[in-house]
């Protein structure tokens, strides 16, 4: 595969797409670096997300995942839009690659969706992808359309959230209180009578402890304590990262893990010791989630946002059913139990860059990607994002 090493390394060449744009496009393509102008551009885009930052590059690139910046742009100079490709060798020759939240479009208009994704693909094939997956951002119809047309198929493993849960918070505390379920500002209530005390933190080693021992109780593998500190290091002095600690006793008990970005809070991560399960600290995580939607409001955040949503479950409301049965069983009971609105978001999507063998192994790989297999897989490509 080529080797794109440094910003001195990076490759250009007139763009294979459409020739309906004005002007001869181009594109670059090289190894991310720090960009402050490009992480402001994706802030303040409708569907911008972090993980298609150079900050959150910088993170994966310390982690040992590959990412590279590609840039399209007009003959003029314009930027036409991009993204960042994260990839990873899974066995010799073959490299997998994703592209969460994106790519990102700055031309609303088809033409020019059209030349980005080819050109998606051209540098996926550059970089020696055999694999690519996406999962565009919220909201982007026309790149979801450009990506069909190019031969994506749905149906690959999530390498981000298919559904969310957000809380607006721009109403008042009053009103976001009264939304929450009866059953949960009961909890509230008791968990200011507790004597638990919750504030900002940064403490990444105690988070970790009780994000550690959630994993033990519900069965899933934790990120380890490196991924935690690098994600502090690199995202806490932009102001990007929270971490929200419920203590009784001066103990940390349970505890929520939020990157901040455009104006939102996302639930990340979260952790709860039930070893220091008591009638004083049952309510600990209640107490975390409610002070740390406070706190987000008190800093200006327009938008809280609970993380991950079963996607079935987030269909049934945003088509105005009442909750399904199995909502009380599910993980999800405790975020819809906060109030706020469900929200589906686009589902990934996948290609072979070989272009025989996407024609002659899509639909095969498209059964075996809906398996276990590569639903662990794309669990462990999420965990390295």
């Amino acid at each position: 595969m080529t080797s794109l090493r440094g910003h001195a390394a990076i490759e250009t060449r007139q763009a294979t797409g459409p020739a309906t744009m004005a002007g001869v496009p181009g594109a670059t393509l090289a190894e991310a670096r720090p960009d402050a102008a490009w992480d402001a551009m994706i802030e303040g885009m409708p569907g911008g997300d972090l993980v298609q930052t150079t900050a959150w590059a910088s993170i994966r690139q310390r982690l040992g995942t590959s990412v590279c910046h590609l840039r399209v742009h007009g003959a003029d100079g314009t930027l036409v839009g991009g993204c960042l490709i994260q990839h990873r060798r899974v066995m010799p020759g073959i490299r997998i690659g994703a592209v969460p939240r994106g790519p990102l479009l700055l031309r609303a208009r088809p033409a020019a969706a059209e030349l980005l994704i080819q050109e998606v693909i051209a540098a996926a094939r550059t970089l020696g992808i055999r694999l690519l997956v996406v999962q565009p951002s919220e909201g982007d119809t026309v790149m979801e359309s450009a990506l069909a047309a190019a031969g994506f198929r749905v149906g690959a493993p999530p390498i981000a959230p298919t559904a969310t849960i957000r809380l607006d918070l721009r109403r008042s505390e009053g009103e976001l209180f009264s939304g929450i379920r009866a059953t949960r500002r009961r909890r509230v209530r008791q968990s200011q009578r507790e004597g638990l005390e919750t504030a900002v933190s940064d403490d990444v080693e105690a988070f970790h402890r009780l994000y550690v021992a959630s994993a033990a109780r519900q069965g899933f593998r934790p990120l380890p304590l490196e991924n935690l500190k690098t994600q502090w290091e690199v995202l806490a002095p932009r102001g990007m990262c929270r971490i929200i600690l419920t203590r009784h006793g001066g103990v940390p008990v349970a505890g929520e893990w939020f990157t901040v970005f455009g104006g939102e809070w996302t639930a990340k991560l979260r952790g709860y010791d039930i070893a220091q399960c008591a009638p004083a600290t049952r309510n600990a995580p209640t107490a975390a989630v409610w002070a740390s939607i406070l706190e987000a409001r008190r800093e200006g955040a327009r938008r809280f946002d609970f993380g991950g949503f079963d996607r079935g479950i987030a269909e049934a409301l945003v088509a105005g059913h009442e909750p399904p049965p199995d909502l009380a069983d599910s993980p999800s009971h405790f975020k819809w139990s906060f109030g706020g609105e469900a929200a589906l978001l686009p589902l990934p999507r996948f290609i072979l860059t070989g272009r025989i063998a996407h024609l002659a192994f899509a639909s095969l790989l498209q059964r075996l990607l809906a398996g276990d297999a590569a639903r662990r897989l794309a669990q462990a490509i999420r965990a390295r994002q």
